[in-house]
């Protein structure tokens, strides 16, 4: 681990416990300040110190201590959701929008990923499901100059919800627009608890997709295309929204955005049976759940939540997040539509914002399990064998419900070892 990522880890920790500390410290019916539910290291940190519900400074360490003081804008001792979010927002503001990850290609690869290259512009904006009385952010990243239909990636951050999701995992999605994709970052808002982010994420991803399609029938000149619930695309983007071909990306709670709108099957206590939305052709779950998380229930192998994923799912997590358990939906996946599953070696559930080594490796497996899944690319058989890190594996489960296990290294050798 390098100084940089270390860095990284230290300070979206330290957010994400920030973040928790508001729910920890806040008023009864202050739904602003409100967040689902308490982390395991609260309750640590509260146990180590008098236990009276509540962080106390000397219950924190140095570090994690001069990160508050510095969020606690107006230094009253509570961290809002506003504070947080406004320092947040400084942080992105200083950020690109645009960064590329994959470089300059050799021509074998670049046919693979379907053969162009694209200059990438992007914009922002909001939507509004007045059903829900719910705002939807969202930051697309697209092809210039790109003619014709654009398959689209969706995309989703993980977490329990905030102001700034759309702008998670700006590397996958700017370089997924460089190979010709039009990638749409969705972001998720604020439930009011838990269970009902359940509901609002997947909802989320079909009314975006709502707003595309109307969007590809305004360009189209069809009654009821455009309006204010479209998703306008900039000039500079000289393509047409392929929303016949569709696919889904989401790391953590976002991963199980992408089950859930997948055909993921929910346990009876969540109201629904699903949120499988049929416009999604391919996901893929990063960093997913296994059962009894999120309504996720598994009976044995014809009653489970995964039971329903019928279309081809390339699942990843790291080896240091309890591989074994989130492994579970792709032993329940059905033998219909292809499935894979990486594990990368020494990550743990930061793996979406590792190195560049690793963050390249999976911007090209997923664009490339996307291309063929979504435009028609015929070499499935190199899905997990793009810039390939030494002990990272890969399995596959085919439409015959037979597996194969293999090292994920890239060679000339014969189906059954390496690919």
């Amino acid at each position: 681990m390098n100084r940089i990522q270390g860095a990284m880890m230290i300070r979206n920790f330290a957010l994400t416990l920030a973040v928790s500390v508001v729910a920890f410290t806040a008023q009864a019916g202050a739904q602003q300040e409100e967040i689902y539910g308490l982390p395991p290291v609260l309750k640590a940190l509260d146990e180590k110190g008098n236990g009276d519900g509540k962080i106390q400074r000397e219950e924190l360490s140095g570090r994690l201590l001069r990160f508050f003081a510095s969020t606690d804008l107006d230094g009253d001792g509570v961290l809002t959701w506003q504070e947080v979010d406004t320092v947040k927002a400084a942080r992105i503001a200083e950020l690109p929008m645009l960064e590329d990850l994959i470089g300059e290609l050799d021509e074998g690869t670049l046919q693979l990923l379907g053969g162009e290259i694209y200059e990438v512009g992007w914009a922002e904006g909001k939507l509004f499901d007045a059903s829900r009385q719910r705002e939807i952010n969202w930051l697309i990243r697209y092809p210039k100059e790109q003619e014709g239909l654009a398959a689209i990636v969706l995309l989703s951050h993980g977490g329990y919800g905030n102001s700034f999701g759309q702008y998670a995992y700006r590397e996958m999605a700017t370089n997924y627009a460089r190979l010709g994709f039009l990638a749409v970052s969705i972001g998720h808002r604020q439930s009011a608890n838990e269970i009902q982010h359940r509901y609002d994420r997947p909802l989320d991803v079909s009314f975006v997709i709502d707003a595309l399609v109307r969007t590809r029938a305004a360009s189209l000149s069809i009654p009821g295309g455009g309006g204010e619930e479209s998703l306008p695309m900039p000039e500079e983007f000289e393509g047409i929204p392929d929303v016949d071909h569709i696919g889904h990306i989401g790391h953590s709670f976002g991963a199980y955005t992408a089950h859930a709108v997948g055909g993921a099957n929910f346990s009876p206590t969540m109201g629904i049976r699903n949120f499988r939305d049929p416009r999604v052709d391919a996901i893929v779950p990063i960093s997913p759940q296994g059962f009894h998380r999120f309504g996720s229930y598994d009976e044995g192998p014809d009653n489970n939540s995964w039971s329903d994923v019928r279309i081809p799912v390339y699942l990843i997590c790291g080896e240091r997040e309890s591989p074994e358990w989130r492994r579970q939906p792709f032993d329940r996946y059905p033998a219909v539509g292809d499935k894979y599953f990486t594990v990368g070696k020494g990550w743990g559930h930061n793996i979406v914002n590792g190195d560049g080594p690793t963050k390249r490796l999976l911007a090209l497996n997923t664009a490339l399990f996307f291309h063929v899944y979504l435009r028609g690319g015929t070499d499935r058989d190199r899905i997990g064998s793009l810039a390939w890190i030494e002990g990272w594996t890969l399995e596959r489960k085919r439409n015959t419900g037979t597996r194969q296990s293999k090292d994920a290294k890239p060679s000339t050798r014969t189906e059954g070892r390496n690919p």
